[in-house]
């Protein structure tokens, strides 16, 4: 079905983000601030 890999798509994205968020995040002391922008900008090319 077209969803579910839609879902398991946006899932594979989420934890690529989480990993790259967590490396930034280690380095920069930002935890959520990153999170939410990515996904604000996720959320804008999807519209």
């Amino acid at each position: 079905n077209e969803g579910i890999m839609k879902v398991l798509t946006v899932l594979g994205a989420l934890v690529g983000l989480v990993y790259i968020i967590n490396g930034f995040a280690s380095l920069g002391g930002y935890s959520f601030l990153p999170l939410i922008i990515n996904t604000l900008i996720m959320n804008t090319m999807k519209t």
